[in-house]
């Protein structure tokens, strides 16, 4: 009974992330550090990517980037944990420069960059498509599937940070069940 459980939720989990909401429209950008981001090439590799457009003016997008929950992920799942996912951070307001990141000049809530690892794209000539990154305004987090360029999961409408993270674990589950089904053909 408990087997049939398991494979309820499991099946629970995958149809969840089977919701399509368009195509991912390839981009390169170079982070803050000076490293290039190939969505393309990382979708490639089969991560997902979770793309987070934010504005460091905006109130509420500070209030999910304080909780620190893409930078868990990022760690866990990122390049130094287990290489699973990326994170990209791309700051959607072209106004914004490295020192509002760093919460040195006034056209910010605080030092975004801080305690973060994962990469901060800050562009003065936006080079994303903010119409299918960012539709309803700042703060936007896309979840994009690396087997079809789909973005399977908006969370743009979120009312917390607590539903963002539930689509976030959605996620992970599924590369979860991913390592298993991996684990037992091999």
């Amino acid at each position: 009974m408990k087997i049939v459980a398991i494979l309820f939720a499991n099946m629970l989990t995958l149809i969840t992330l089977s919701a399509q909401m368009g195509t991912a429209p390839d981009f390169n950008v170079t982070d803050v550090n000076g490293n290039s981001f190939h969505l393309y090439e990382e979708l490639d590799a089969g991560r997902p990517v979770i793309l987070a457009c934010m504005a460091t003016w905006s109130e509420q997008c500070y209030s999910f980037h304080d909780q620190f929950f893409l930078e868990e992920l990022y760690q866990d799942y990122g390049p130094e944990g287990t290489n699973q996912i990326r994170v990209l951070f791309y700051e959607g307001d072209a106004n914004t420069t490295i020192h509002d990141l760093m919460g040195t000049s006034g056209n910010t809530i605080e030092d975004w960059i801080a305690g973060r690892t994962y990469p901060f794209v800050n562009e003065t000539n936006i080079q994303i498509p903010l119409d299918t990154f960012a539709t309803q305004g700042f703060p936007s987090v896309k979840i994009i599937r690396p087997s079809d360029y789909e973005i399977i999961t908006d969370v743009s409408c979120a009312e917390s940070t607590g539903e963002i993270k539930i689509y976030s674990i959605t996620l992970l589950r599924c590369l979860k069940i991913r390592e298993k089904y991996l684990v037992l053909i091999l």
